[in-house]
């Protein structure tokens, strides 16, 4: 979830294996951030799943986050070092508004609980922590696109130039299938609590579930894109 250390020290003193050491380094936190959005997609997929798989689900995901937080302490040091670019600056302000998001939802989700951490329910009224729960979980999910979108650009960046055009546009069809489904699901409502009971609909087949999840989490992965590219432009204008 963290940006990279952009402290360049140990990658001088190391040469050639400081920069394999970066970009092993780089790989484990994409490798990370997909399969913590793969996990979210699962989760929301609470129709298919059932409340049990749910929320251990939940735990599994929680679990990742604290080793990732572990494996990557070094990242709050260097949050008063180096300069502050634009990319860094949206960046940095994704990666600690996802960790808060993350956590008020898992602290819901445990208040809650019936089968991963009973002993946990009603840390705070249950009504209030469903409504918590239900609209900050749409929250995440759509700040774990835009975040892992925003380091699409990096992971392709060896790509050829055409390749990515062609992946870009399918992309973008894909996003537009869940720009429908998400206006078609009224999720904005549950995110703006305007509505506080879940009409989860059980008549649609499994893999229709994971289908417009998927697609969903497409659509917010190109606002991720879009906002990478507009922040390196002005870095680079700069």
């Amino acid at each position: 979830m963290h940006g990279d250390d952009e402290s360049g020290h140990m990658r001088q003193v190391l040469g050639i294996s400081g920069n394999a050491q970066t970009r092993t380094k780089r790989i484990g936190k994409r490798t990370a951030d997909i399969i913590l959005t793969a996990l979210l997609i699962v989760l929301m997929s609470f129709q298919v799943t059932g409340n049990k798989i749910h929320e251990w689900v939940g735990i599994a995901m929680l679990v990742i986050v604290i080793a990732h937080q572990l494996l990557n302490r070094k990242w709050y040091g260097s949050l008063i070092k180096g300069k502050y670019r634009a990319s860094r600056i949206v960046m940095t302000i994704l990666d600690v508004i996802v960790l808060i998001v993350f956590a008020l939802d898992t602290f819901s989700g445990m208040a809650i609980s019936s089968h991963a951490t009973p002993f946990l329910y009603g840390m705070i009224r249950a009504s209030l922590a469903r409504r918590i729960h239900r609209a900050i979980s749409y929250w995440l999910f759509i700040l774990m696109g835009i975040h892992l979108g925003f380091h699409l650009p990096i992971i392709a960046a060896k790509l050829s130039k055409t390749t990515k055009r062609v992946l870009l546009i399918v992309l973008a069809c894909i996003a537009c299938t869940g720009l429908f489904f998400f206006l078609k699901s009224g999720i904005i409502n549950y995110m703006l609590f305007h509505t506080f009971v879940t009409h989860l609909t059980y008549g649609t087949t499994s893999v229709m579930v994971f289908i417009e999840n998927i697609t969903m989490m497409m659509l917010w992965m190109l606002f991720g894109i879009g906002i990478a590219k507009l922040a390196r432009r002005f870095d680079r204008a700069r």
